[in-house]
């Protein structure tokens, strides 16, 4: 998806594939378990490009909602960071956005509360 250079070296953000979502540890991320089996979820990774070690994770959850407008919307949760590198997240989330719109979501929350 996307190669950043941080304070620490150089960093990928990408989607992860279900067969790469399953070979997760569940040490990683506690709630990684109640995603992987899940339609509409897709779990994100910031990696570092030379040791391939996940510094970032972040998850994207496509909703149909009807409440104002009918149509799929983003809703981006579980943001975790392990840098001291503020703008990681802000990329990761960003980069999350970006895939939610070219999914067809006509637009991206961090609320869970959308109906």
């Amino acid at each position: 998806m996307g190669q950043v250079e941080s304070s620490e070296n150089k960093v990928n953000y990408r989607l992860l594939n279900k067969e790469e979502v399953n070979r997760l540890s569940s040490n990683i991320y506690k709630n990684i378990e109640d995603y992987k089996n899940k339609e509409n979820i897709y779990i994100f990774i910031i990696e570092t490009e030379k040791e391939k070690k996940i510094v970032g994770i972040g998850c994207l959850m496509m909703k149909l909602t009807k409440k104002n407008r009918y149509g799929f919307v983003g809703i981006i949760k579980d943001i975790v960071i392990h840098s001291k590198d503020d703008n990681m997240s802000h990329n990761l989330i960003g980069h999350i956005a970006e895939y939610a719109i070219e999914q067809g979501c006509y637009g991206c929350t961090m609320d869970e509360l959308v109906e």
